[in-house]
C-alpha cells in the first residue's frame, strides 16, 4: 500500500537534508555577524546595527514572510528603538528558520500533491475494480480546489498543515535559541559545528522523517499518510458516494492494541458508523458511533495514544449493488450449492449463532480465522455477519467449513480432542469461543508470543474467568462447582479453556435457557473486552 508514499519519502527526506546544510551556513553566518558574549547578551543593540535589522525586516515583508509568531516578533522590533542582542539573536535564528520553510515548500507542496493524487486515482480504481467493464469510469486526477482544501482542513491532531509547519517552525528556532543561550552563558564561542548544535539539527530533520532501513516514520510521514488515506476516500466518494471501506492495520511487533481492534472492520463512507475499539485512554473496549469517517477515531492514522500509525483503508466490493440485490444473488448461491447431504438449516442456524458472537464481539468482525479443529488438519472460518455483508466469497468459504466440521468433528471426538456434548452444528459457535479466548490473551499480553502460548497451554486466564463465573453465582463447594460444570460439559471439568468455548455453544444455542454459569461466563468475557 506504501510503496509509492515511501518512496516520495525518500526523495522528501533528501530534499530535508540538503536544505538543512544550507540552513545551518545561515545559521553560522549570524552567529559570527553578532559576535555575542556573556557580557554584552542583554545589552541594548546600537543604533547602527538596529537599522540593519530594520532593513532586513522590510526585505522580509517584501518577500511575503512576516506572518504568524514571526511576524509579530519581527514587527514588535521594528516598532521599538531599544532592543536587546538577545532579542535580534532570536530574531535572526527565526529568520533563518522561516527562510529554510520558504525554500521547501515548493518541493513539498509538489511531493504532497503527487503523492495524495496516486491514492486519490486509486480509491477510484479499487471502485472500478468492482465494477462490470463496461460500467467502469473514467480515472480523474486531483483538482487543485480538492488539493487546497484538503490541506485546509484540520488533522487528527487538531492542525492543518500550514499550522503544523509553522509550529515546527517555531519549535526548531526555540530549541536552537535555548542552546546558543546556554552557550554563551557557559562562555562558549558560538560555532554551529559543536555537538549541541549538530545534534539539534539532526534530530528536527528526523523528526520530519527518520528512514532507518525499510523503516519509514516520522511526524511529515504522519501527516501525510492521514492525508492519503482522506484523499483516497475522496476518490472512491467520486465514484460511489454509499460506499464501504475496510480498516487494514498493518500487523507487526509494533501493532498497537487501537489499530489491532479496528484491524477489518467495515465502515459506511457517508452514513452513520457504529463500532468497538480498544481505548488507550479508558484501556479498554469502547462503543463509538459517528457519522462517516473520523480520522484519528475509524479512520487511520489513529491518534489515542501516540504512535507511528501506517494503517490505511480499501473500498469494499459490492458495497455498489444495493441490499435488495445481493440479498438475491446470496440466495441464488445458496440454492445452487451442493450440500451433499447435509441440513442446510443446520448449517443457516449455525452461522446465526456465528453472527450472534460477532454482534456481542465486534473485533472479529470480517475476520477469517485460521482455526485447528485436528491435529495436521486446518479450515478457514470466515465470521463475516451473514445480515450485514452478503459478500459470497467469503460466505462461501463458511458454508465449506460446516460441512467440513462435521466430518473433522466425528474424528476429533474419536480422538478425544472434542467435547461429546458438543454437535459438529455447533462446532462454529465453539471455534469462535476459542477466538475471543485467544483474542483476550493478545489484548492482555500485547502479542508477546511467549507469554501468550504459556498462558493458552496452562488455561491461566481461562481458569481465572471460570473461578471468577462460578464465585459470582455463588459457588464455592467443590461438589458444588462439578455439578455446575457438568452442566456445560464432562469435557469442562478437565479444560478451562474448553469450558469457555462450551459456555459460548450452550449461551449462543439456547440463550434465556442456557445454563447460568454459561451465562456469567459469556458476560465475563464481554466485560474482560
Amino acid at each position: 500500500m506504501w510503496q509509492h508514499h515511501d518512496k516520495q519519502m525518500k526523495e522528501l527526506n533528501k530534499i530535508y537534508s540538503k536544505i538543512s546544510k544550507q540552513t545551518k551556513n545561515r545559521l553560522q553566518e549570524i552567529f559570527k555577524v553578532l559576535d555575542l558574549s556573556y557580557d554584552n547578551l542583554y545589552n541594548i543593540a546600537d543604533k547602527k546595527f538596529k537599522s540593519m535589522i530594520d532593513v532586513k525586516i522590510v526585505e522580509w515583508k517584501d518577500k511575503k514572510l512576516l506572518k504568524g509568531y514571526f511576524g509579530v516578533l519581527a514587527n514588535n522590533i521594528y516598532n521599538r528603538t531599544r532592543v536587546k542582542n538577545s532579542e535580534i539573536l532570536e530574531l535572526l535564528i527565526y529568520s533563518a528558520y522561516i527562510e529554510e520553510q520558504s525554500k521547501l515548500d515548493e518541493y513539498e507542496n509538489q511531493i504532497i500533491y503527487d503523492d495524495m493524487n496516486y491514492y486519490y486515482m486509486k480509491g477510484q480504481e479499487e471502485v472500478n475494480e468492482s465494477l462490470p467493464k463496461n460500467k467502469r469510469k473514467e480515472i480523474l486526477t486531483l483538482t487543485d480546489i480538492l488539493f487546497l482544501s484538503l490541506l485546509a482542513m484540520n488533522d487528527s491532531s487538531g492542525y492543518n498543515l500550514n499550522i503544523y509547519k509553522q509550529i515546527v517552525v517555531k519549535n526548531n528556532t526555540d530549541k536552537l535559541y535555548r542552546q546558543a543561550i546556554i552557550n554563551i552563558n557557559q562562555q562558549k564561542e558560538l560555532d554551529i559545528d559543536d555537538v549541541e548544535f549538530q545534534n539539534i539539527i539532526d534530530r528536527q530533520v528526523d523528526n520530519k522523517i527518520k528512514i532507518n532501513g525499510d523503516k519509514i516514520f516520522g511526524a511529515f510521514d504522519h501527516k501525510l499518510i492521514e492525508l492519503d488515506n482522506k484523499a483516497k476516500i475522496e476518490g472512491i466518494k467520486l465514484l460511489d458516494k454509499k460506499g464501504k471501506i475496510k480498516f487494514i492495520a498493518i500487523e507487526d511487533n509494533v501493532t498497537t492494541k487501537m489499530c489491532q481492534s479496528l484491524n477489518n472492520q467495515v465502515f459506511n463512507i457517508n452514513d452513520w458508523n457504529e463500532f468497538y475499539r480498544y481505548s488507550k485512554s479508558n484501556d479498554r473496549i469502547v462503543k463509538y458511533r459517528c457519522y462517516g469517517l473520523i480520522p484519528g477515531l475509524n479512520s487511520p492514522p489513529i491518534d489515542d495514544g501516540f504512535h507511528w500509525c501506517r494503517s490505511y483503508i480499501q473500498y469494499i466490493k459490492y458495497s455498489n449493488y444495493n441490499l435488495k440485490e445481493r440479498k438475491r444473488i446470496f440466495k441464488d448461491k445458496i440454492s445452487s450449492y451442493n450440500w451433499n447431504g447435509v441440513s442446510k438449516i443446520a448449517i443457516l442456524q449455525n452461522i446465526a449463532r456465528a453472527n450472534m458472537v460477532v454482534k456481542d464481539f465486534p473485533m472479529l468482525q470480517n475476520k477469517i480465522n485460521q482455526i485447528n479443529l485436528t491435529s495436521g488438519q486446518q479450515y478457514f472460518m470466515a465470521i463475516t455477519p451473514l445480515q450485514n455483508s452478503y459478500m459470497l466469497d467469503i460466505n462461501k468459504d463458511l458454508f465449506i467449513s460446516v460441512k467440513n466440521a462435521r466430518t473433522n468433528y466425528e474424528k476429533m471426538v474419536k480422538l478425544g480432542q472434542a467435547p461429546k456434548s458438543t454437535t459438529y452444528k455447533d462446532i462454529l459457535t465453539h471455534e469462535l469461543g476459542h477466538a475471543v479466548n485467544f483474542e483476550i490473551l493478545k489484548i492482555k499480553y500485547k502479542k508477546d508470543n511467549k507469554l501468550i502460548s504459556e498462558d493458552w497451554n496452562n488455561c491461566y486466564t481461562s481458569t481465572e474467568i471460570v473461578n471468577r463465573a462460578l464465585k459470582n453465582i455463588g459457588i464455592k463447594d467443590f461438589d458444588e462447582k462439578i455439578n455446575e460444570l457438568k452442566k456445560i460439559s464432562e469435557y469442562s471439568l478437565e479444560n478451562s479453556e474448553e469450558t469457555i468455548a462450551e459456555a459460548f455453544c450452550d449461551y449462543y444455542s439456547n440463550r434465556g435457557d442456557a445454563s447460568l454459569i454459561s451465562k456469567e461466563i459469556v458476560k465475563i468475557v464481554k466485560e474482560w473486552f
